[in-house]
């Protein structure tokens, strides 16, 4: 008998750890294995509303869920979305802050930034470099980026890993979408960023 398994064809587990690494302290939060069961309240403002303020894709829930493959899309917020000309950057940023939990000084970051790509390549970095495995519960778990089916085969043989393969969301991430902020879309730079 084989062994339930499942691929997430789309998932953040970098989304609200990345943002929470721009706070310049060692945040466990940032952890990608940081996992935090919602409460009952949570879990009504998000029946409620929609908002999510956990992980839904960390990789100790994956781990537990026996996640095997996570396809995992890397996103720079757009800046659309943290920017209202009615309300105040600061406040506007304590608001998001309070429904998503990216993090403050991340959302402050994604208001200042003209620079779309270089947030890809940041969080593309912290990703990397993040921990590699994590004990839950009792047994020593792995996340690996594979790069070849070779790669994927000998993940999805162990008992205890994750394969990654990464995506990104959004063309604006090669630095189109920011005509408003000041910075004019340059057709070579945004050619040059895909290649």
């Amino acid at each position: 008998m084989t062994k339930f398994q499942y691929a997430d064809l789309h998932c953040h587990p970098n989304l609200k750890t990345f943002g929470q690494s721009f706070s310049g302290k060692d945040d466990p939060k940032s952890d990608l294995w940081y996992t935090k069961k919602p409460d009952a309240f949570t879990r009504k403002i998000y029946e409620k509303t929609g908002v999510t303020k956990f992980s839904q894709t960390d990789f100790t829930t994956m781990s537990k869920a026996k996640g095997k493959i996570a396809f995992v899309s890397l996103y720079p917020f757009e800046k659309g979305f943290f920017h209202n000309p009615y309300v105040w950057p600061v406040l506007a940023a304590q608001l998001a802050n309070w429904g998503i939990e990216i993090g403050y000084k991340r959302i402050r970051h994604i208001q200042g930034h003209k620079d779309y790509f270089e947030d890809l390549k940041k969080e593309y970095q912290f990703f990397i470099q993040g921990k590699k495995e994590q004990v839950v519960e009792g047994v020593l778990q792995k996340w690996k980026a594979v790069k070849s089916n070779q790669e994927l085969g000998d993940v999805m043989k162990a008992d205890n890993g994750i394969a990654v393969i990464f995506s990104i969301e959004g063309a604006h991430v090669f630095n189109t979408g920011l005509e408003d902020y000041g910075r004019p879309i340059d057709q070579d730079e945004v050619f040059s960023n895909i290649q």
